[in-house]
């Protein structure tokens, strides 16, 4: 799937894609809001949820290194490939 395809679709099926298709990285808050990143194929989608209402509020897909930022100071890729490994 690329980012465009991906953009083309409703909300409901972005999710489904979410869910069916993607790979968990890393989750981040910011205010109220639990952010969680995922990657599909060549570009990452952010999922934003409000745990008090126990709600998605929206998404975004994105390819730009600069969107990612925000998430690098809770990400390693040391613990990430540690987290593969345990799992196996």
């Amino acid at each position: 799937m690329t980012l465009y395809e991906f953009n083309r679709l409703s909300e409901t099926a972005q999710l489904s894609a979410v869910w069916e298709r993607s790979n968990f990285v890393v989750s981040r808050r910011e205010g109220p809001y639990l952010l969680n990143l995922y990657a599909i194929d060549a570009f990452w989608v952010e999922v934003r949820y409000h745990p008090r209402l126990n709600q998605i509020t929206g998404c975004r897909a994105f390819r730009s290194t600069v969107a990612l930022t925000p998430y690098l100071a809770g990400f390693s890729l040391v613990d990430r490939l540690n987290m593969d490994t345990d799992s196996e």
